[in-house]
């Protein structure tokens, strides 16, 4: 799956996840976020996971790697300023692939 914001020097996403992050109004320096994420993006997400080498994680754990980019943003409807976070699978960057 590819979008418009997705950089020309990477293979394209396999699946990709959107937050809109927001600033919290309860404490100072904390942000929240929530998004539906469509099932085929999760089925992808499984579809891919399952053809990774594992990595091992801080706790040991088998995990793959994701990858996730905030981007500021400002809502056109309400003119209030979020960060927009992208999540997918991580990947080298085209010019540094084996082949």
């Amino acid at each position: 799956m590819t979008n418009s914001y997705q950089a020309k020097e990477y293979e394209p996403d396999n699946f990709t996840f959107w937050f809109n992050v927001q600033e919290s109004t309860k404490k100072a320096g904390e942000h929240w976020a929530v998004s539906e994420i469509p099932l085929n993006q999760i089925q992808a997400l499984y579809d891919w996971a399952l053809k990774q080498d594992p990595v091992e994680n801080h706790k040991g754990d088998p995990s793959v790697s994701l990858r996730a980019n905030l981007r500021p943003k400002t809502s056109p409807k309400t003119g209030r300023d979020y960060l927009q976070m992208t999540i997918s699978d991580a990947k080298p960057r085209k010019n540094d692939m084996p082949f």
